[in-house]
Parts: C-alpha cells; sequence; structure tokens
C-alpha cells in the first residue's frame, strides 16, 4: 500500500486507517495489574510526559511500564543516609 503524506509526497507505507483494519495487533510489553494494585494518578510537565512517552515507543512498551520502571529505579537507589553508610 502506498499512502501520501501531509506534503502531497507520495511515500512508501500503510495509512492509518487501513493498518487499524488489517488485523495486525501490536506487539507491545503491558505491566499486568494485580488485585492487590493500587491506581493512582500525578502531575508531569509536558516536556517528561513527552520524554516517557517517546522511552516507551522506542522500547515499544506501555507508558505504564516506563513510570513502573522509573519509580522502581527511583526507589531502588539508597538515601542519603544509606549512602553515608
Amino acid at each position: 500500500m502506498r499512502c501520501v503524506g501531509s506534503a502531497g509526497i507520495d511515500s512508501p507505507g500503510i495509512s492509518l486507517t487501513d493498518l487499524l483494519h488489517s488485523g495486525i495487533t501490536p506487539v507491545m510489553i503491558r505491566a499486568k495489574m494485580a488485585k492487590s494494585d493500587v491506581k493512582t494518578s500525578f502531575y508531569l510537565s509536558p516536556e517528561l510526559l513527552r520524554e516517557a512517552k517517546l522511552r516507551a515507543a522506542t522500547e515499544e512498551v506501555s507508558l505504564r511500564v516506563v513510570l513502573l520502571r522509573a519509580v522502581e529505579a527511583y526507589l531502588a537507589r539508597p538515601t542519603g543516609e544509606e549512602a553515608d553508610r
């Protein structure tokens, strides 16, 4: 299939509509929720959200996976007190 971009340039590829109706399922790693997990929300700056979305797309994982990994990595670091020991 060929699709025409917004600049009118004919480029090889598939249109979004054709992709959605093609039956191809995306291969993305999603985080599983256990019944004991707690749902929460927080605010991110637009810049931080953009970086997190870019990381998710690059690694082909969900945004939730990226955020969970970031929190786990942060919590795995020693605190100021622990680092001084």
